[in-house]
């Protein structure tokens, strides 16, 4: 196995600089590792941001730190650890709608609404991910528009018609979801 990717980047900064930079560092790293399936070494990396996040804002919501609790539930997402992933969805989604109003129309909600439809899916909770595809499809529409062919009204109508997939239910709105040509 490679060495870990860290040990490149801590003489760079010290063991014990706590600053938003240094923290993005082991967010991205975070995401590298995630991408090269290293779960372990990106679950590290991380718990490290979310710490460094935490202490640079005074343990204050910041976009900052959602973003990589949002990260991390992609991780354990990777890693089919759903139940995992779901506590870390639920913690950014509690943390945007406080950032960006709890009513708020907002890209970062929506993405965590489709995520967690995802992870009900699943999770074979069809139900709920029904529910969360729908939340999420409904809030892309209100930002780009009700008759936009935006890519992220096609990636909600997507997860929407695999749960209805999932579901069996095909005579719901589930084949006209999936026959959508994507653009």
């Amino acid at each position: 196995m490679p060495p870990k990717i860290t040990r490149y980047v801590l003489p760079l900064y010290g063991k014990d600089i706590i600053s938003a930079d240094v923290a993005d560092v082991f967010n991205d790293l975070g995401i590298l590792c995630t991408k090269m399936e290293r779960h372990s070494e990106a679950e590290d990396n991380y718990l490290r941001a979310l710490e460094m996040y935490s202490t640079v804002n005074g343990g204050h919501d910041n976009l900052n730190t959602a973003n990589s609790l949002k990260q991390l539930g992609d991780n354990y997402n990777s890693m089919k650890e759903y139940t995992t992933a779901e506590a870390h969805y639920r913690q950014s989604l509690d943390m945007y709608k406080r950032i960006h109003g709890e009513d708020s129309d907002h890209t970062d909600i929506a993405v965590v609404l489709c995520n967690l439809g995802n992870i009900y899916s699943h999770m074979k909770e069809y139900t709920k991910a029904e529910e969360f595809c729908r939340l999420s499809l409904d809030m892309y529409k209100r930002i780009h528009g009700e008759d936009s062919n935006h890519p992220h009204i096609l990636i909600a109508l997507h997860a929407l018609g695999k749960t209805y997939d999932a579901m069996e239910d095909i005579e719901r709105e589930g084949i006209q979801f999936l026959s959508l040509p994507m653009l």
